[in-house]
């Protein structure tokens, strides 16, 4: 199976904060909301990640797992606008300020995020389907991330 360019951008974009999970002594000193927020975005990762391993062809497709993963991924992109309704950050954070300051595009992204999962769930019975979603979640998360993320190194 070939991988679509946005299934490659996607893990890119993903891949680093699962990879640097932060456990409880790490995020200490972090405001409780901060730490809520990070631990659902890096779920999303993970989840993201499972995605992305299968449309490079890194796993083997199972549409079990990807449909979980699907599933997984809109029910965490509908609790986003919770996880950072509070205005709390952390100079560890990638979240930037512009989040709060254009909260209904961040919101509308958010959005496009847990449609295109959840229009996926359910429907990923083939590498082809999958790759075609691919490009739905990859975009939505590569343009959030875009407009509201900063890499820390």
């Amino acid at each position: 199976m070939k991988p679509y360019p946005a299934a490659l951008g996607l893990v890119a974009c993903l891949a680093a904060p699962a990879a640097l999970a932060h456990d409880e002594h790490a995020m200490h000193g972090f405001p409780q909301a901060v730490k809520a927020r990070m631990t659902l975005m890096e779920s999303v990762g993970r989840n993201m990640k499972v995605l992305g391993g299968m449309a490079k062809g890194e796993t083997a497709f199972d549409a079990a797992r990807a449909n979980a993963a699907a599933a997984a991924l809109a029910e965490e992109a509908g609790a986003i606008a919770a996880a950072f309704a509070p205005r709390e950050t952390h100079p560890e954070s990638e979240a930037t300020p512009r989040i709060w300051d254009d909260w209904d595009g961040f919101m509308a992204r958010t959005e496009t995020l847990r449609r295109a999962a959840g229009g996926a769930a359910g429907k990923l019975e083939s590498p082809e389907a999958l790759n075609a979603a691919m490009r739905d979640l990859g975009g939505a998360c590569k343009a959030c991330h875009k407009d509201y993320r900063e890499k820390k190194n």
